[in-house]
């Protein structure tokens, strides 16, 4: 793989946060359903599956988002550690 250039490492930085900022705000959402917010919630069997998939697409997401930032930094880790 190339070494990076700053316009290519500016668009992997721009998906990834938007990847990540999405997962987190999902996580926070099922985080509340589940009782973060210290509130009851009655959740159906329906919800629970749904929680399931959503909760393994969001951990897909973040596992992608990683292996992207992993591979553009990779050819340049030993300059910058």
């Amino acid at each position: 793989m190339s070494r990076i250039t700053d316009r290519e490492a500016f668009e992997m930085i721009q998906r990834n946060a938007a990847a990540l900022t999405n997962a987190g705000k999902g996580l926070e959402g099922i985080g509340r359903l589940l009782g973060a917010d210290e509130s009851e919630h009655h959740l159906s069997d329906d919800d629970r599956s749904s929680l399931a998939y959503a909760v393994a697409a969001l951990g897909s997401m973040i596992y992608a988002a990683a292996n992207e930032a992993w591979g553009y930094a990779a050819p340049d880790r030993d300059e910058w550690t």
